[in-house]
């Protein structure tokens, strides 16, 4: 193991910073063309750029679903029978969509909304002896822009806010199937419209440099991906893949499955999040409430766990994180995928790091020190 550049991970991490990177195409273009011209300073051989479209913010997802639930309560308004099955069928709908996204899937009626470029940067790393093993290491080159949640007063309050929008538009078909009183549909109604709105409300705002959110992730796989090139492992390939769009629940991650999720089935899958300050952890489970969370693989839950019982002095360990990643398309398609996450030990949520001076070195020490003892334990098993 290479002992963590420290020096040139802050560099990195400045260097993403000197302009916000928030979901919006131009921006997130300029980092990835940074990223493209770094991998090839590094000496990584291989490099690809995925090429993709995709809605720029998660609030067009929510706030969809909360208009088509609240029409779905105006159209069921009435006292004709047809009326009501057709505005609780809307409702039932929008429920269930609003689970899956909450899941990081995305609605059938995506594809009509405008679209704008993305894209995935991916370098390969071969190893020097016999191809055995696969790991890949992903980390999102956008960051959020998080008006209202971002608040320490409310980001405890987040996850009920997201995740009461598919059980109020249940509960809205339910009184409309049952023709409740109007007042009470009415008040229904307003709550879906008005999730609705904040959802779209929260993601307008001044954008942040996101220096821990993700600049730090990013910053960590270029120097993995110099330090691997250099000397590449013995029988395991390293895949270093910066997603875009990792703000919208993982899209890049999609479409980093779609294109290889068959053909890298066994590998190993790696998220990196939030790990240039705080405490670190693995997460054991992800996602805004208890009916939307999904886990990560159990083969990678022990291959974490047991990285981490050899190297106590990080105090590394599994915790629920509140979070909607690019790990959520990865266990969708059933990958061995797991998410290292960085967490503020007092609140238990994503570590501060807006800025390049809140990032910790010793925490980004952590990190590398973590990763390095799971690509040895998966490049020496038998």
């Amino acid at each position: 193991m290479t002992d963590a550049p420290i020096t040139q991970l802050c560099q990195y991490i400045n260097e993403l910073s000197e302009s916000p990177r928030p979901p919006r195409s131009a921006e997130e273009l300029k980092t990835a063309r940074y990223l493209q011209q770094k991998l090839k300073e590094l000496k990584v051989d291989e490099i690809e750029e995925e090429v993709f479209y995709s809605i720029g913010k998660l609030s067009e997802r929510l706030g969809a679903v909360g208009v088509l639930a609240g029409a779905g309560m105006l159209v069921g308004a009435g006292e004709a029978r047809w009326r009501r099955i057709l505005g609780a069928l809307l409702m039932v709908g929008a429920a269930l969509s609003a689970r899956e996204i909450l899941k990081g899937g995305a609605p059938p009626w995506e594809n009509f909304y405008p679209q704008r470029r993305s894209q995935n940067i991916i370098g390969h790393i071969p190893p020097s002896g016999e191809l055995r093993d696969r790991i890949v290491f992903l980390a999102h080159m956008d960051t959020d822009i998080a008006r209202m949640t971002d608040h320490a007063q409310l980001r405890e309050y987040a996850p009920y806010f997201y995740a009461g929008l598919p059980n109020v538009a249940l509960l809205g078909s339910m009184l409309t199937l049952f023709n409740a009183p109007i007042w009470m549909r009415q008040m229904v109604s307003y709550i879906l419209f008005g999730e609705a709105g904040l959802s779209v409300a929260n993601e307008i705002g001044k954008s942040t440099t996101g220096a821990n959110d993700n600049a730090s992730g990013v910053a960590i796989l270029l120097a993995l991906a110099e330090a691997v090139a250099a000397t590449p492992l013995d029988h395991t390939e390293v895949v270093i893949a910066f997603t875009g769009c990792g703000t919208v629940a993982g899209q890049g991650a999609a479409e980093l499955v779609r294109e290889y999720g068959d053909q890298w089935k066994e590998a190993t899958w790696i998220a990196l999040d939030n790990v240039g300050a705080g405490e670190l952890c693995w997460a054991s489970e992800h996602g805004w409430s208890s009916n939307a969370h999904y886990y990560p693989h159990p083969e990678t839950v022990e291959l974490l766990t047991r990285v981490a019982a050899k190297h106590p002095h990080l105090g590394i360990m599994g915790k629920p994180m509140v979070s909607l990643d690019d790990v959520a398309p990865l266990r969708h398609k059933g990958l061995k995928a797991a998410a290292i996450m960085g967490y503020e030990r007092s609140t238990g949520f994503f570590a501060k790091g807006k800025t390049p001076e809140e990032i910790q070195p010793s925490t980004l020490a952590r990190t590398w020190e973590y990763i390095w003892g799971i690509m040895k334990d998966i490049d020496t098993k038998v």
